[in-house]
């Protein structure tokens, strides 16, 4: 079973894309997948992984309403990343930038699974859907 945890880092650049005086200095065009080995527990202070040598990839970037009230209130990130030698891939996350330890990289969310050996070709698809509400509505 894979978990996930919006990062300090993804809630402080949401938060920051709502709000009108901060939105077109935090917002990025393109967001990117990298994946990693790590097992350590999520915790909301991550803000990098054991990252594997593949480049991260860009995923596609969606906010659609999905429960009919209008407000385009889930984003969703999906990207694709392939392996290019074996190994195993048990963490993953979505980041601001496509270069590791660029000055401007936030990791938004990170997600761990159990896990999972590949090999060179292999591929992981990840599909996060955020679901942003306020205080007045009901999960």
């Amino acid at each position: 079973m894979a978990s996930a945890i919006w990062t300090e880092a993804g809630h402080a650049y949401t938060v920051d894309l709502l709000d009108p005086n901060t939105r077109t200095a935090q917002a990025v065009s393109t967001y990117y997948l990298g994946w990693g080995s790590s097992t350590a527990p999520l915790a909301v202070t991550d803000s990098s992984l054991t990252e594997h040598p593949e480049t991260r990839v860009a995923a596609t970037s969606a906010q659609q309403d999905t429960d009919g009230n209008a407000l385009d209130d889930y984003w969703r990130l999906t990207a694709q990343i392939q392996a290019f030698g074996t190994r195993s891939v048990a963490e993953a996350g979505f980041f601001t930038t496509v270069t590791k330890g660029a000055p401007d990289e936030r990791m938004l969310l990170r997600m761990t699974f159990p896990a999972i050996p590949i090999e060179s070709g292999d591929r992981l698809e990840a599909d996060i859907a955020l679901h942003l509400t306020d205080s007045s509505e009901t999960p």
